[in-house]
């Protein structure tokens, strides 16, 4: 008689969680609004808004590889959708600096 146990089935390694670079994407969007709602009538500096474009950019390129990486049809949309998104939002906000910048 065989008296060893079964042997241990092999677990697949767990994959990374994509909630990091999910809140990596959002993060331009919510210093954007968070930035347009608690400013005065005069809005943010100039120097801000070049800080919230250069966030946006990284977190842009960052979070669209992190989910782009998983090759998951839904993550790589997901990564192209932010992609694009966090870029307008960048675009957008140099924009607005570079005109405040002009009127200074």
């Amino acid at each position: 008689m065989n008296t060893a146990p079964p042997p241990l089935p092999v677990d697949k390694p767990r994959s990374k969680s994509p909630v990091f670079a999910l809140v990596l994407a959002f993060l331009p969007a919510a210093i954007a609004l968070a930035l347009g709602l608690s400013s005065g009538q005069d809005g943010p500096s100039a120097i801000v808004l070049w800080s919230i474009c250069a966030v946006g950019v990284v977190c842009c390129f960052t979070s669209s590889f992190m989910l782009i990486r998983r090759k998951a049809v839904w993550a790589i949309v997901l990564g192209i959708l932010f992609l694009l998104l966090n870029m307008g939002i960048s675009f957008f906000v140099g924009c607005v600096a570079v005109l405040k910048g002009m009127n200074s």
